[in-house]
């Protein structure tokens, strides 16, 4: 159980993980990814609110500017998740909600935090021949009606020479990847 003055919680995540609105987030952070020229590049940000919390605005940041863009996982009923004779290679058998279609986030709307659910937010990077190589950071920011930056600590990474991603504290959630030149 998750105490009630909990701050509110942000995770970058990889694309396949699933983020179950009714169970601990178990999945491994990720600060950073790569992508060739040409191809898509997604992760996610799951978060998690104290208290119900509507109009939370997200954006991202980056100078990669309108190749990136934001949607929210929503959940879908499932009914009949397996059959009985299933193997070991599901991640779940009950029924209940399933993260799995992507919704524009309105700007007027924004996203909500249900209390002590993880949810998530979807960005989509996209690439082209005109994308330069290079590390490129995608900050995603979360904040409440009033313009404040929710929750407490966040990751920010950076590239050495090399590429290499190294840690410090900031005030935005990110991951930055590498575009091979």
């Amino acid at each position: 159980m998750t105490h009630p003055d909990a701050p509110f919680e942000t995770r970058c995540l990889h694309s396949l993980e699933k983020v179950f609105a009714d169970e601990p987030l178990s999945a491994v952070p990720r600060a950073r990814g790569s992508a060739l020229k040409g191809e898509t590049y997604a992760f996610q940000v799951a978060y998690r609110a104290p208290r119900l919390t509507k109009q939370i605005a997200v954006s991202a940041h980056s100078a990669l500017g309108d190749r990136v863009s934001l949607r929210s996982v929503g959940l879908s009923p499932a009914e009949l998740a397996s059959q009985y004779d299933h193997d070991d290679y599901i991640l779940r058998s009950t029924p209940g909600l399933y993260p799995d279609p992507l919704f524009p986030i309105q700007e007027e709307k924004g996203v909500t935090g249900f209390r002590h659910q993880w949810r998530s937010v979807w960005i989509t990077v996209t690439t082209d021949a005109d994308t330069p190589a290079g590390i490129h950071p995608v900050f995603v920011r979360f904040a409440g009606e009033d313009g404040e930056p929710l929750g407490g600590g966040a990751l920010r990474a950076g590239g050495d020479r090399r590429g290499a991603a190294s840690a410090d504290a900031s005030s935005y959630r990110m991951v930055s990847w590498r575009l091979p030149g």
